[in-house]
């Protein structure tokens, strides 16, 4: 996810936040302090609303990322890699690489962030109660309250049966555990997530007609993100699915350039116009990748600022991923998290996988089914 901000890492997890954090928490910093606080104890001094908002919204945003933690610590312990931690305005991601091998190793991961809401949730709850019952502050108490409800609402909201949603995964565990076909529960939780994604659009909408409550906007962009990551996990394990058996080098791209680092783009325009794939491999002093660079940004490159060194423009890319040229590319995909993928033998590169050369595999798979059925 772009725009993010690294603050570390907690129990080894590398920790991101999005700059729309800073609007998401401004938000309910500011709804604290103006609305729910001055309803739930009315006449304090402006300041102590505030005060109590920004602690309130600050512990609402630890308890997101406790959430998160914990499914990337279940995930690590069960040999699972994790590739970070994202907040951002619509709560939080945790990057895990790959699927969990067995269906009861998905379910622990699943479960396990509800869990902790739920367990956030009782905390806050127990203690402001606590607080109130010993004379605390009634403030304190009313802003304690709203985070126990909140996580508690968050864990339920979490736990409901549809991809990308906990709940989803929590069904897709079930649903595979039963039937031993991890792709048709896949493929069952994200129909359920993009009915309520839908769902959640139709009320949001009807909500600011009808009652034109504009927070009705919220709840359908919550449903657009659902309906739109549960289609893309679809896709995704329907891909993977159509992959099983076929290995890198079967549907990897040959007529590609490769370029030095220490080399001007200008100086490497023309060998890479020359080749066909997308991508042009950079490689080192010895021969070794480097970094994988769409032809298209290299040419244009090569015309505004033709004396700039590859490595240069190569560094701001992602770094590259590979796998070797027998590797299945049903694993080999989801563990390197997207294409292209520059394809190795004997340490040399052999070959780019790129969208292009793997629409066309699948294709071509599709064609020889279609001949034999």
């Amino acid at each position: 996810m772009k725009g993010t901000i690294r603050l570390g890492r907690i129990a080894g997890v590398v920790v991101r936040a999005h700059w729309s954090v800073l609007v998401i928490a401004a938000l309910i910093a500011e709804i604290l302090a103006d609305s729910i606080l001055p309803a739930a104890v009315p006449g304090s001094p402006s300041s102590d609303y505030w005060e109590v908002g920004v602690v309130v919204c600050l512990l609402f945003l630890a308890s997101l990322l406790a959430h998160e933690l914990s499914h990337a610590v279940v995930a690590r312990r069960h040999g699972l890699v994790v590739n970070g931690i994202t907040l951002w305005m619509l709560g939080g991601v945790t990057a895990i690489q790959g699927e969990a091998a067995e269906a009861s190793t998905a379910l622990r991961v699943a479960v396990v962030g509800p869990l902790v809401s739920l367990l956030c949730g009782g905390v806050s709850l127990g203690i402001g109660v606590g607080a109130a019952a010993l004379g605390g502050s009634r403030l304190v108490t009313a802003g304690l309250v709203w985070l126990g409800v909140t996580n508690g609402v968050i864990a339920v909201f979490n736990l409901l049966p549809g991809a990308p949603l906990d709940g989803g995964r929590v069904l897709q565990a079930v649903l595979w555990r039963r039937s031993g076909d991890r792709y048709s529960a896949t493929l069952t939780s994200s129909r359920a997530g993009r009915v309520f994604g839908l769902v959640l659009i139709v009320l949001g909408v009807t909500e600011v007609i009808a009652v034109g409550d504009l927070g009705g906007l919220w709840l359908a962009m919550i449903g657009w993100f659902v309906m739109q990551a549960a289609t893309t996990e679809a896709a995704m394990a329907t891909v993977e699915h159509d992959l099983a058996g076929v290995l890198a080098e079967d549907a990897m791209e040959t007529d590609f350039a490769s370029v030095a680092a220490w080399q001007t783009i200008a100086s490497s325009a023309d060998t890479v116009a020359a080749a066909t794939c997308d991508y042009c491999v950079v490689v080192g002093v010895q021969g070794e990748l480097q970094a994988l660079l769409p032809v298209d940004v290299l040419l244009a490159a090569a015309k505004a600022r033709g004396e700039l060194r590859i490595r240069d423009l190569a560094a701001r890319f992602p770094p590259v991923r590979s796998c070797a040229a027998r590797d299945d590319l049903a694993a080999a995909i989801p563990k390197a998290g997207t294409l292209p993928i520059a394809v190795l033998s004997e340490g040399r590169v052999v070959g780019v996988v790129t969208q292009a050369s793997l629409r066309r595999r699948l294709r071509r798979d599709q064609r020889t089914a279609a001949r034999m059925g």
